[in-house]
């Protein structure tokens, strides 16, 4: 089967379809049913009604906020197997976009009145292809680097090398894709097997395989949202806006029939239609649920204002419905304290009226990762820079870099200058990567192999002003107008970033060994500058010492 060269399908990179034949089935069934991604970073976690909440289970998750950079994400709390829009988070690997995708096609089980093991089993079901498809089924084909070729999934460990690699399209022969495709099914079926005894038992039966337990994963989804689930406002919500033939399953066997068709279909060995909805379907289903919680913790004439427009947006579910609901919400912000429209409709995807993504969060993302840049932007004119962050998020492609790393990027482009140079320094610090396990444990010792840059460095150019400004006293400053600075960045053990100032001849080096490996000769370093800059951890062996 012919893989599209564009999928089309919104914030999600068409790239990230084609690293195997398993995540491009899912992006042609996707994009025939509508479905998009949301973007992680711009969409407001809307705080549930506290009496939504599990009590006494801190575990679960709590309310998120920006640390360095990074959003962190709530596990249990955040997903929602009724959100049948995926999500884009810039801090996930690509096998994500198809992960996500595989989500809406097979959908969820809901009934009313639902025990908590129903809701954990139905829990369980859906998240089994989607998890078959991330380490299995996408595995068929898929090119890695060198190291990890034919060796599957990587689980928690990221290698940049096998994502550059996949980005170059699947494997023309792969002689472990039938290995892999068989090993998911078998994978399905044991699960299936244990949801079966679960039904027959009454009692969760778990099938752990490798760290993944998704009878644990079900149950936890249960405990957070087992209140959520079994309300009369979930009840209403699944009436109106979630038809049985576009994702909504009313008993568990028809998900386990959709679960067996879709893999059947991304498998190669059968067919699967796709949901009959567009994406203005989709959005109009996640706007409304938001509507329900605002409307859940209202009461008096905004509860029936809220309920008729809700009432509404149910019979016309589309983009004009979605404008008309949201004129709606904007009038009734005005006469009513209620959360800001800025918020509500802040889903991470774009809305009519201008509306779809937070500016406050973005601003805050920004701020965490670059608070020095971000407070010499404001210095002069703050609505200024509020209307760089707009024009940055608005044209923002789906880039898995953190959001320091992204705008530095579209303001140097855009607004070069001082506080673009303070920022790239500070994004490239914040999103450093982590300290190498092998640099940190193993003995350099050169001259017996190639030599290659440490894969935890960052090599940055910035400039003497901006090393000024952060008032980087250790570092030697000329006076006089010299050549720019380039700085090595490197995490120590702890995850404090050291910042290391190169010599002209030194960078030179460094730069020879960001593109490939070379032999020391070739380097014409001074033994002494060689010994310096590996001690210092910038330069490692290609082959280490046994």
């Amino acid at each position: 089967m012919t893989t599209p060269t564009s999928f089309s399908i919104a914030g999600a990179a068409d790239h990230e379809l084609r690293r195997s034949p398993a995540a491009a089935a899912v992006g042609r069934l996707a994009a025939a049913s509508g479905l998009f991604l949301s973007h992680f970073e711009y969409r407001v976690a809307m705080p549930a009604p506290e009496h939504w909440l599990p009590a006494d289970r801190p575990d679960l998750g709590s309310v998120r906020d920006w640390q360095a950079g990074v959003l962190p994400e709530s596990k249990y709390q955040g997903f929602r197997n009724d959100v049948m829009i995926g999500s884009f988070h810039p801090g996930h690997r690509a096998k994500w976009t198809a992960h996500e995708l595989c989500h809406g096609l097979v959908g969820f089980a809901w009934r009313p009145g639902a025990s908590n093991l129903f809701h954990a089993t139905a829990a369980r079901l859906s998240e089994l292809l989607p998890v078959a498809l991330f380490y299995f089924f996408d595995e068929a084909g898929l090119r890695r680097c060198p190291d990890h070729a034919g060796a599957g999934p990587l689980f928690g460990r990221y290698c940049r090398a096998c994502e550059e690699a996949a980005m170059q399209g699947p494997l023309e022969r792969d002689p472990d894709a039938a290995s892999w495709m068989a090993q998911g099914r078998e994978f399905v079926t044991r699960e299936l097997d244990a949801v079966t005894k679960t039904l027959r038992l009454g009692r969760p039966i778990a099938r752990p395989w490798a760290a993944l337990d998704l009878c644990s994963d079900g149950l936890a989804y249960a405990a957070a949202q087992a209140r959520r689930l079994n309300s009369e406002a979930f009840a209403r919500y699944v009436t109106q806006f979630h038809h049985p033939d576009r994702g909504r399953h009313a008993d568990l066997d028809s998900l386990i029939t959709r679960i067996e068709t879709v893999m059947d279909w991304l498998c190669g060995t059968g067919s699967a239609s796709p949901w009959p909805a567009n994406p203005a379907l989709w959005k109009v289903q996640d706007v409304a649920w938001r509507l329900f919680e605002v409307m859940e913790e209202t009461e008096g004439e905004l509860h029936g204002e809220l309920d008729r427009a809700l009432d509404r947006l149910a019979a016309n579910p589309d983009e004009t419905g979605l404008a008309e609901a949201i004129a709606t919400y904007r009038a009734l912000h005005e006469e009513y304290y209620m959360p800001d429209p800025e918020d509500v409709f802040a889903v991470g995807y774009p809305l009519p009226d201008g509306l779809g993504l937070s500016a406050r969060q973005i601003e805050a993302g920004i701020a965490s990762a670059c608070p020095n840049a971000w407070h010499l932007l404001g210095e002069a004119d703050a609505d200024h820079r509020a209307a760089q962050v707009t024009a940055f998020a608005h044209a923002e492609r789906p880039e898995r870099r953190g959001i320091g790393l992204r705008f530095t990027d579209w303001l140097t482009r855009h607004h070069p200058g001082q506080a673009a140079d303070l920022a790239r320094f500070e994004a490239a610090c914040v999103h450093a990567p982590q300290a190498d396990a092998a640099v940190l444990t193993l003995e350099p010792e050169p001259g017996g192999s190639e030599l290659a840059l440490a894969p935890d460095v960052t090599l940055l150019q910035t400039t003497w002003p901006v090393l000024r400004h952060l008032e980087f006293t250790q570092i030697d400053m000329p006076s006089g107008v010299q050549t720019q600075p380039t700085i090595a960045l490197r995490r120590d053990a702890s995850g404090e970033v050291l910042v290391s100032q190169l010599e002209p001849h030194m960078a030179k080096a460094l730069r020879v060994l960001e593109v490939s490996a070379t032999s020391p000769a070739d380097l014409a370093l001074p033994p002494a500058d060689l010994d310096a800059l590996m001690t210092a951890k910038l330069i490692v062996p290609q082959r280490w010492t046994i």
